[in-house]
């Protein structure tokens, strides 16, 4: 059996993973890309990756890639969202996996309309006792690309909302 301390331990880990999870979500849906870079592995030997599936197959190695790919696909939106609905972990010392069912929308540039769920298949490592991604992949299960209605208030949301994290 555990001890208290090592279950305390469990504990802070998962909070910690579940929030960089959510600190992600957060980037993308505010377009805070300047951001992103906090969120990876930033020394060892592997450089950190991501990858996205079909219908967008893409992939990124390096901060620098994955600040690309990020303008890239974040940018171009008028209006984006991505949601975390729920997540599963093993958490290994400082290493641990996960996976998140995802739901994203989006629209823009333009009349391109973006409706999906996916999933997050993610390896995360602990260095200087903070967590941070070493690798996510993101698996598309359903897009539908069919415009949808509705009113764009994200530019008065989003004043509203800043919100400072460290």
């Amino acid at each position: 059996m555990p001890t208290l301390e090592e279950r305390i331990q469990r504990i802070e880990d998962e909070s910690a993973i579940r929030q960089l999870v959510a600190r992600f979500a957060d980037i993308c849906t505010h377009g805070d890309i300047q951001a992103f870079p906090k969120l990876w592995v930033s020394h060892g030997d592997n450089k950190p990756m991501w990858t996205l599936t079909e219908p967008f197959a893409m992939s990124a190695t390096g901060i620098d890639e994955i600040m690309d790919m990020a303008r890239k696909l974040r940018n171009p939106r008028d209006f984006f969202v991505q949601l975390v609905h729920t997540g599963l972990l093993d958490i290994n010392g400082d290493h641990a996996t996960g996976r998140w069912i995802m739901h994203e929308v989006g629209k823009g540039p333009g009349e391109v309309y973006y409706n999906n769920f996916a999933f997050y298949e993610d390896f995360m490592e602990k260095q200087d006792g903070k967590w941070y991604f070493a690798r996510r992949n993101y698996k598309y299960m359903f897009l539908d690309s069919d415009s949808f209605a509705g009113k764009l208030f994200h530019a008065q949301a989003v004043a509203s909302l800043q919100l400072s994290f460290g």
